[in-house]
């Protein structure tokens, strides 16, 4: 079995299971859904806000070296302050939503990661970049305040869900053609090979039976 057989095989399983368990747990289990959301989510930006922390803090022990710094360093000292104190807080409201994802801190939570990435837009050096880079968390921040509106727009997040189960339901079904395909290939190739194979042989055998009878002449 080649390897890209192999992918098609273990993306198509995988695609089903994750697809079939978010349809039934959208449908049947919709409130355990919404909370295994928000610890994943907790749980992401944590590990986020931990690896800025550490950024920061290679970044400060660079310019705190006590000689003289340019404009340029002086201002990505400042941003890493910033972003040090923006990222310590971070790590504290994670741990906090994941174990208690309430209304109202959900909300907060949503709040903060509004702000956050636009205080970090505000002091990068290269504005452009940086949004690209705060894009992801503002799309968190846009779940979370929707998770925050769940009473009102349940429903609405209900069949968003159903939906994305089923396209990676769909995906997994489309994996598992391209698998069955790619199988078939293979194994007409081989016939062929192996009637090429008895081919020539025969005429191996043709051609020294040949030989065979001239030499008795």
């Amino acid at each position: 079995m080649k390897i890209k057989n192999l992918n098609y095989l273990i993306d198509g399983i995988l695609s089903i299971i994750i697809g079939a368990v978010l349809i039934l747990m959208s449908i049947f289990a919709f409130g355990s859904l919404i909370n295994i959301t928000c610890i994943i989510i907790g749980i992401i930006i944590v590990l986020v806000n931990f690896y800025y922390v550490f950024i920061s803090a290679l970044i400060l022990n660079n310019t705190e070296s006590g000689r003289a710094v340019n404009v340029l360093e002086e201002k990505l000292k400042t941003f890493a302050y910033v972003e040090l104190i923006l990222s310590l807080a971070g790590v504290i409201l994670g741990f906090v939503f994941i174990f208690n994802h309430g209304l109202a801190l959900q909300i907060v939570f949503g709040a903060y990661l509004i702000v956050y990435p636009i205080i970090r837009i505000a002091f990068a050096l290269d504005k452009n970049a940086q949004f690209k880079k705060e894009l992801p968390i503002l799309l968190v921040a846009l779940v979370i305040i929707l998770l925050a509106a769940f009473g009102s727009l349940g429903s609405v997040l209900q069949i968003i869900a159903i939906i994305i189960g089923s396209l990676v339901l769909l995906s997994g079904i489309v994996s598992l053609i391209f698998y069955y395909k790619d199988e078939k290939k293979i194994e007409i190739n081989n016939d062929d090979n192996k009637v090429e194979e008895h081919s020539s042989a025969d005429t191996i055998e043709v051609e020294a039976e040949e030989v065979k009878e001239d030499n008795n002449k």
